[in-house]
């Protein structure tokens, strides 16, 4: 059955950071080039109220997704069909495509799984006349990602969520930005799974990563035809390369005319549950 879908308006004040904070240049921001992506929006009806903090308010039920709007950054989320209160939820944090938004995730994680995670969709830092993208400067990423984890922060207060289990994902742009977070910020992430990710310079030295022989990755290319053979070879490059850096890099190309093919999705799932099981 079709998940219902939410939203209203609420705001949050939002602390800033200052250039001194940002991360300096590195090899790794060389790995990434954008990529253009596309997915229709779907429309949504009010779920939540007013709050003095970003989840204050939330009336929810099982098996429930709803649109969540702060100040600058409207979110989505996800919650599992039988949510259980006291089990700690692995969670996805969904970074969509290019000219999408965060209601992709509604299309995305029913997919994955309706029962194993919860899950949280942001919006592209980016909004042009096509829609909402990622911008990858450093401010730009500095910027998002510092208001990512104010976000988990206040997230982790009202559901319960797993603090090693918090897995970074995208699709194209969002893919290439979910590779990023979980390079620049290890400790705040298990891991990254990158969907349809562009990469360059794959040869660029990891060496001041030396943080992330505990991240896992899970990088993925759709193809329909010999023509996006380059692409695959640089997906499995990369995933060469950041196991050289001490990541436990999984690199998968799947012949498929869909960008987003179910049985792509069904492997997130496993991915991500192998893990748990092998942690017990």
């Amino acid at each position: 059955m079709k998940e219902p879908h939410y939203s209203q308006q609420f705001w949050l004040n939002r602390g800033m950071i200052t250039d001194q904070e940002v991360d300096s240049h590195s090899p790794i921001d060389e790995l990434f080039q954008n990529k253009d992506e596309t997915q229709e929006k779907e429309e949504t009806e009010p779920f939540v109220q007013n709050g003095s903090g970003i989840f204050d308010g939330i009336h929810w039920q099982t098996g429930s997704a709803s649109s969540l709007h702060a100040a600058q950054k409207p979110l989505s989320l996800y919650l599992p069909e039988r949510y259980e209160s006291n089990y700690e939820y692995p969670l996805i944090v969904w970074l969509h495509s290019d000219y999408s938004d965060e209601e992709e995730l509604f299309d995305i994680i029913p997919q994955i799984s309706d029962q194993n995670f919860m899950a949280i969709g942001f919006r592209g830092n980016v909004e042009t006349q096509e829609g909402c993208k990622w911008g990858n400067s450093e401010i730009e990423r500095a910027l998002f990602f510092s208001e990512l984890h104010d976000t988990l922060k206040e997230f982790r207060r009202e559901f319960h969520i797993h603090p090693k289990r918090i897995y970074l994902a995208g699709l194209g742009t969002g893919a290439t930005m979910a590779l990023q977070g979980m390079l620049h910020y290890p400790d705040w992430f298990a891991g990254a799974i990158a969907i349809n990710s562009l990469f360059s310079n794959v040869e660029s030295p990891l060496a001041r990563f030396r943080s992330l022989n505990e991240q896992r990755t899970l990088l993925i290319e759709t193809t329909a035809s010999e023509q996006s053979f380059d692409n695959s070879n640089a997906t499995l490059k990369a995933g060469r390369l950041l196991h050289s850096a001490g990541i436990d890099a999984t690199s998968e190309i799947y012949k498929t005319s869909e960008e987003i093919d179910p049985q792509v999705l069904l492997r997130v799932n496993h991915w991500i549950m192998q893990a748990i099981a092998t942690s017990w």
